[in-house]
């Protein structure tokens, strides 16, 4: 590089000896040199890894900037950072792919270029990933397993699970109550832990190498071993398996015909080709024969500021006792990766209300895609939907559609006891009827009616049909005969 006769060879500068290098020194004003930047940081922002500077004293308009970045381990050559050559504005620059390794300690300068004129660099003591980061707390999701509770972790964006697989975590589990039972120290392949069925438990997450990383405590009830919620899960999975059994049957019969509407516009889907960040002009044209129309208005498009937020991509409700537990996951982009990802933090909003009383709305915020809605009424249906926002880019999604669900109670314990006494009285008086009878079959009665009242009695026939049903109940022979024929009587021989 030549300037004003002088000439620099810049191949030459390694790093960590930067202050040393062959660069122009620093004059401010416009005459000779250029101001070095001031202020310069690396940090963790938005799950990306940022620098940032400011434009040093008396720096003229239309300065930029260069980045360049080097590595401990190749104390070597600096190179320059893509996409960071010649930035003006704003005074930022995403070193995330400069910065590969989490173990690595990576040293940044920034140059001020005019022109053929460029100020001595501003360089950053050293960043290590692992260490000098100030990271977000993980995701933690808690599942049953087989009656045991499984915890599971991952970072907050999926090109960071490198960096959260350096760090231990530790897993605080506690009761209800606040009850501490066990801290754990694991990495990010999780916890299973064998638990008491019938009780809850709440579990909360840091990071053992930054202790300020704590997670808010989430809770899950570990239902009991005899659930009768069982049943009607079953009786819903078969109707759901015949529906879907249904549904191609129908279609196959012609019952069920799905036309495709016709599209009332044209549209063309442009969000392979466009930065989330950019700004854009699109216009259109129609073409036919090799004849083509005029351009239409153009519009001015800024992907990150015009475009909607949509809404979670899912939302399961589940019922427990007292309580109803909501899972989400995040708005998709077009390519089915997280929306975070472009926009960083997203947060939730849920709504939810009694269905008998639609009115009566209450909301509740959360940063991650789990929320627990407690000291609800049992055996109530409540209803819930639920919207995404970010704080930072100030947009809000739709609500998603109202789904609903039940709450359980808690068996009352004096059910148990009654019970078991009706059980016990059942039984009791089974076994007295089955005495009584076997006694009453062997031992007929002993008394005899007088011959001229039987005679009389069997002339009606309800008497008749009294004596024929007491005999069989009693067991006694049963013969039926004339009333002329003398010395016998309606099923009893005469003495």
């Amino acid at each position: 590089m030549s300037t004003n006769g002088i000439t620099l060879d810049l191949s030459l500068i390694s790093c960590p000896s930067l202050p040393t290098c062959p660069r122009l020194p620093v004059v401010y004003g416009y005459h000779g040199s250029l101001a070095t930047p001031v202020n310069l940081t690396v940090s963790l922002r938005r799950f990306r890894y940022m620098a940032l500077w400011e434009a040093g004293p008396g720096s003229p308009p239309g300065v930029s900037y260069a980045v360049e970045t080097c590595p401990l381990s190749r104390s070597g050559l600096w190179t320059s950072v893509r996409g960071c050559e010649r930035v003006s504005s704003p005074l930022e620059c995403d070193v995330t792919e400069a910065f590969s390794s989490v173990e690595e300690t990576y040293y940044t300068a920034v140059t001020s270029r005019l022109g053929a004129l460029a100020s001595v660099p501003a360089n950053h003591s050293g960043f290590m990933p692992k260490m000098s980061a100030q990271p977000e707390p993980p995701l933690v999701s808690l599942s049953l397993c087989n009656q045991s509770l499984c915890v599971s972790l991952k970072p907050p964006a999926d090109w960071l699970t490198e960096l959260y697989k350096a760090y231990q975590y530790i897993v605080n589990i506690s009761t209800v109550g606040n009850k501490h039972l066990v801290s754990v120290e694991r990495d990010l392949s999780g916890l299973v832990l064998k638990v008491v069925p019938g009780r809850e438990y709440c579990v909360s997450v840091s990071i053992k190498e930054h202790t300020h990383t704590h997670t808010a405590p989430q809770c899950i009830i570990v239902p009991a071993l005899y659930n009768k919620d069982a049943v009607v899960s079953g009786l819903l999975c078969v109707f759901v398996v015949v529906g879907a059994l249904s549904v191609p049957i129908l279609f196959y019969s012609g019952f069920i015909c799905l036309r495709a509407p016709l599209p009332s516009l044209l549209s063309c889907d442009l969000s392979a080709g466009l930065s989330f960040s950019a700004s854009y002009r699109i216009r259109v044209r129609a073409e036919s024969g090799g004849q083509r129309s005029n351009w239409s208005h153009t519009l001015n498009f800024t992907p990150d500021e015009d475009t909607l937020l949509g809404q979670p991509s899912s939302v399961e409700l589940q019922g427990g006792v007292s309580m109803v537990m909501v899972q989400m996951l995040e708005p998709l982009t077009h390519d089915d990766k997280p929306m975070s990802n472009m926009m960083g933090e997203l947060s939730y909003r849920a709504q939810y209300w009694e269905r008998d009383t639609p009115g009566q709305i209450r909301e509740v915020d959360t940063h991650i895609p789990l929320l627990l809605l407690q000291e609800l009424k049992p055996y109530t249906e409540y209803c819930l939907r639920v919207c995404v926002f970010s704080l930072d880019y100030n947009k809000i999604s739709n609500y998603t559609h109202t789904q609903c669900t039940h709450t359980h109670g808690q068996c009352p314990v004096w059910h148990v006891p009654l019970g078991v006494c009706a059980g016990v009285c059942v039984l009791v008086l089974a076994t007295l009827t089955l005495l009584l009878r076997k006694k009453m079959g062997k031992s007929p009665p002993k008394y005899l009616t007088p011959y001229s009242l039987q005679v009389w009695s069997s002339s009606i026939p309800i008497y008749t049909c009294c004596t024929w049903i007491r005999n069989t109940a009693l067991g006694l022979p049963w013969r039926q005969q004339s009333l002329d024929n003398r010395g016998r009587t309606l099923g009893v021989e005469k003495r």
